[in-house]
């Protein structure tokens, strides 16, 4: 089964992030529905995809104004309360992009 994670990241010649920001990927309509549909029938969280999926739905819907993870999980069909959005994903999402929290 293909990867849009690292259909993604080959695309730009890599294996794994390199510190770019997140937009420079250039996430097309069907990645984004491909990490849509990981994100949300994964029974655990994909830190990868979230990442990914996040940064395109951020890029293409926010229009300014207060920040609110609303831009994020109503596309994603996730009902999660901002604090756990906070807490373990944070970590997660650190580790998945090789970046210390320290």
């Amino acid at each position: 089964m293909p990867n849009p994670v690292t259909d993604i990241l080959a695309r730009h010649g890599l294996s794994r992030p390199d510190g770019r920001p997140l937009c420079t990927y250039l996430v097309t309509d069907a990645d984004l529905a491909a990490l849509t549909s990981i994100v949300q029938h994964s029974d655990t969280l994909n830190p990868a995809a979230f990442v990914l999926a996040g940064a395109e739905l951020w890029r293409r819907h926010y229009d300014g104004g207060a920040s609110e993870w609303s831009v994020i999980t109503t596309p994603l069909d996730l009902d999660l309360p901002s604090r756990d959005l906070q807490a373990p994903y944070v970590k997660d999402l650190y580790l998945a992009a090789g970046r210390s929290l320290v």
